[in-house]
């Protein structure tokens, strides 16, 4: 959603969970830095569920999230909207697996943060998951 004018066509459903969205993926940010990426986790997986599974799509649910990180007085980097889009499908029902991934290019090293459901990565370029190589939870 590049301009103001696609926010305005947004139906009913679509901008309220816009503004919820707004809000979460500024939340989730800043518990990420108060509370770090543990906490913050086990906190996103006990979440009970919310409205019903069908209320909106995932890949929708995931479109808003992802036009709500990039508006507003700062923008939200890749980890904390994952976190939030993940919370927020959770909350729904819908189950949502987080990745992390890692890319060398040259002497740069990059990360990037995704969420998939089904197998699928929400609102990410095609084969992101072929562009960087997602790590493997520890285990507990």
């Amino acid at each position: 959603m590049g301009s103001w004018r696609k926010l305005l066509e947004l139906k009913a459903p679509e901008l309220r969970f816009l503004a919820v969205a707004f809000v979460r993926v500024r939340w989730v940010a800043l518990r990420l830095r108060v509370q770090g990426l543990a906490t913050l986790q086990q906190a996103i997986g006990s979440t009970p569920g919310g409205e019903s599974p069908g209320d909106l799509p995932p890949a929708t649910v995931a479109r808003l999230v992802a036009t709500a990180a990039r508006r507003g007085p700062f923008r939200v980097a890749c980890l904390p909207r994952a976190l939030a889009l993940q919370g927020l499908l959770r909350e729904r029902g819908i189950p949502a697996e987080l990745r992390i991934g890692v890319r060398k290019e040259g002497d740069l090293f990059q990360a990037h943060a995704w969420v998939e459901h089904q197998g699928v990565a929400l609102s990410e370029p095609d084969r992101i998951d072929e562009r960087f190589r997602a790590l493997r939870p520890a285990a507990r």
